[in-house]
């Protein structure tokens, strides 16, 4: 048997947002939550629509054996071949942990805020340390 596949849909994104609580600010999730102090937010800018195609090979044999008289053995076997899925457009990323330098990470301040350039952009961590040791 050989199946395909098309896939046309919007990708799920959190375009409401999505807050985080984790008892960083009163050692307590529930606490936090109450007095509205989150650990982290999350929102997606817009909601990206995926095209995406598949192939999948199957095979299925199945036979009747009668072991004795008292006795028939009914096996299969099955197989199931899939291809990646194929998708158009760059929607997906991933995280690959060798590639992370933590001195490129933003410098997030002591009231949550980030450490920012002239233009707004986060600074790295990597800024922050030139200019400690410069000091």
């Amino acid at each position: 048997m050989f199946m395909w596949g098309i896939k046309r849909q919007d990708t799920f994104a959190a375009t409401d947002g999505s807050f985080a609580f984790n008892g960083v600010h009163a050692n307590d999730p529930v606490a936090d939550f109450l007095l509205g102090l989150d650990s982290s937010f999350n929102q997606g800018d817009h909601v990206p629509r995926h095209y995406s195609r598949w192939r999948q090979y199957e095979s299925y044999f199945q036979d009747n054996w009668k072991a004795n008289p008292r006795l028939t053995l009914n096996l299969g076997l099955r197989y199931i071949y899939g291809r990646p899925e194929l998708i158009q457009g760059d929607i997906f990323s991933d995280f690959n942990p060798k590639t992370w330098n933590p001195q490129n990470a933003p410098v997030v301040l002591p009231n949550g805020g980030f450490l920012l350039d002239s233009n707004g952009n986060p600074q790295p961590d990597l800024v922050r340390r030139q200019t400690s040791s410069m000091v």
